[in-house]
């Protein structure tokens, strides 16, 4: 059996972190690892992890999860061993969209597409599928 995909889940809202943190731990290949509110002070336990995937929210107490992604970005000594990311919010717009990808980021899941397309997106950025030919 395979090392299941470690997620960093990162988000305001303590409800809907405990509520993907239940689905993606039943999903057979996938374990939560690391939870946060998005404070910096979190954060920063970030690259000492064996994190595969973060899973943030766009909304965030101190700020928009695009712009947590940078901050953590800068707590990696190398670029290229930042966990590919996957932004969440209430609505899959393609101006938060292109956003997310100018950040760095793998993909963005609308809410509204339901925890299975979550899962897909997680497991496509885990096997470090191309998302997008721009």
């Amino acid at each position: 059996m395979s090392q299941p995909i470690r997620i960093a889940l990162i988000g305001w809202n303590s409800g809907v972190r405990a509520a993907r943190r239940l689905i993606l731990d039943a999903t057979t290949d996938m374990a939560v690892v690391f939870e946060s509110d998005g404070g910096s002070i979190e954060l920063r336990q970030l690259p000492d992890l064996l994190v595969d995937i973060i899973v943030i929210d766009q909304q965030l107490e101190q700020g928009s999860g695009i712009e947590a992604f940078y901050f953590l970005r800068g707590e990696y000594e190398d670029l290229t061993q930042v966990p590919k990311a996957v932004l969440t919010a209430p609505f899959d717009l393609e101006s938060l969209r292109l956003l997310c990808f100018a950040a760095g980021m793998y993909d963005l899941v609308g809410i509204e597409n339901g925890p299975k397309e979550l899962i897909r997106v997680i497991r496509a950025a885990a096997a470090q599928d191309e998302l997008v030919d721009l």
